[in-house]
């Protein structure tokens, strides 16, 4: 057991019914438990209770043992002044404020039913990647999906956040920012590094003054990320690699030489090469960028630019100079969609909470919701528990839920987790 649990406890009133007393006899009842101080300070603040005959409004302390208020300093610290009652699990000893008056202090153990603490300890103590999955029913399935859409909200905060340091390092360049951004995800995980680099070391203000001509936009592109050094007697690389000395002279480019191109254990279409030219064709058709897309007022009104085929040579190449022939070079719609969700949705949310219209931020999650929900990997632990995601939002939540709160055991902040926990216990909270 941690101090966590008697937050929640304390919290959500998960006492027995009877005649609650302090530990020197005094009647105790709980009309509000308090605020819950997630900062420095009492655990709960402006908590009423009735202590005897008296009401009193405070603060309440919790602890797992009494000496531990002696042990945190709590009675050489002012701001524990206020507290009215320390909470524990167990101990008899009363607590001391700073100017030396004393905490009357309540024990928890002899109000807390056995069947919570048992689905407790086998929400923690058990090898399950879905730790609650033993506890729920076939009727629990639809608990999570709340939870799913609160989560994937918390997912798309934790991208806007990276996202607003990216905008920082750019000066608050909006096109610029977004373009790295983009060009990150168009690399996924594996070339997500070097396709960010390459997008600074070729910046979208010198991609606009060649919008129109994607032979320039290739040259810049590829030449920058060094995959025109090989000699070749194919014509259209050879006016690729006439191009670039050309601009590369022009406009007295440092040539950018990034951490090895990945290509082992991808799909051809994969490939950063084929996702260059992909976004040369993004380009090519859709500066401004950013502008452009946060425009729309229907994210299936932006899938289209993403689903364009490249340059006919990269419709039929997945490498420069390879023998092999691809198909049509046109990105997949589920692909599409993960850099949607993945970089332009964020870029959006951000968007209207800096230039605080939060149209913009509603915007963003209702994209979310217009899409479908996704196939990954994590996804399949959840199916057989009954859990469908509805659509992105719930997909991209179920991904939240898995690492921040299931894997890291965060039950008590899952509402999942808390229904269980307070099942059948609901009806027997009283205030005492």
């Amino acid at each position: 057991m941690n101090e966590s649990l008697l937050h929640f406890i304390w919290k959500n009133r998960l006492l027995e019914a009877g005649d609650w007393r302090t530990t020197e006899g005094q009647p105790l009842r709980v009309f509000q438990t308090g605020q819950h101080n997630q900062h420095a300070g009492p655990d709960f603040n402006e908590a009423l209770l009735g202590i005897g005959q008296e009401r009193w409004m405070g603060s309440v302390e919790i602890h797992w043992q009494d000496k531990e208020w002696w042990q945190h300093g709590h009675h050489h610290d002012p701001a524990y002044n206020n507290v009215i009652l320390h909470v524990v699990w167990e101990g008899q000893q009363a607590a001391q404020r700073a100017d030396g008056s004393l905490i009357p202090a309540f024990e928890l153990k002899n109000w807390v039913s056995a069947e919570m603490l048992q689905r407790y300890e086998a929400l923690q103590f058990q090898n399950n990647p879905i730790p609650c999955s033993r506890l729920l029913q076939p009727e629990d399935a639809s608990l999570f999906g709340a939870m799913l859409d609160r989560a994937g909200v918390e997912r798309l905060e934790h991208r806007v956040q990276l996202m607003e340091q990216q905008l920082q390092a750019c000066q608050g360049d909006w096109e610029q920012a977004f373009w790295v951004w983009l060009a990150g995800v168009y690399g996924l995980k594996v070339n997500r590094e070097p396709m960010e680099a390459l997008a600074q070391a070729v910046p979208i203000h010198l991609l606009h003054k060649y919008q129109h001509d994607l032979i320039a936009l290739e040259a810049l592109l590829f030449g920058q990320a060094g995959f025109l050094e090989q000699k070749t007697e194919d014509l259209y690389l050879q006016s690729l690699q006439q191009q670039y000395q050309y601009l590369k002279q022009k406009h007295k480019l440092k040539r950018y030489y990034a951490a090895e191109w990945r290509f082992l254990r991808m799909r051809p279409g994969g490939f950063p090469t084929r996702r260059l030219a992909q976004l040369a064709r993004l380009l090519h058709q859709n500066l401004p960028l950013f502008q452009k897309m946060r425009s729309q007022t229907s994210i299936k009104a932006i899938l289209p630019m993403l689903l364009q085929p490249p340059s006919p040579y990269w419709q039929q190449h997945y490498r420069p100079n390879d023998e092999g022939k691809g198909k049509t070079g046109i990105p997949g719609k589920a692909m599409a969609e993960v850099w949607l969700i993945n970089a332009l949705i964020p870029a959006v949310f951000l968007y209207g909470k800096l230039q605080h219209q939060p149209e913009e931020q509603e915007k963003a999650v209702h994209w979310l919701e217009e899409l479908g929900a996704e196939a990954n990997n994590v996804l399949h632990l959840y199916v057989p528990l009954g859990v469908k995601p509805a659509n992105a939002l719930q997909s991209q939540g179920i991904i939240e839920l898995y690492k921040h709160y299931c894997s890291e055991q965060r039950c008590l902040d899952c509402s999942v987790g808390c229904k269980l926990l307070t099942r059948k216990q609901t009806e027997h909270a009283k205030t005492g």
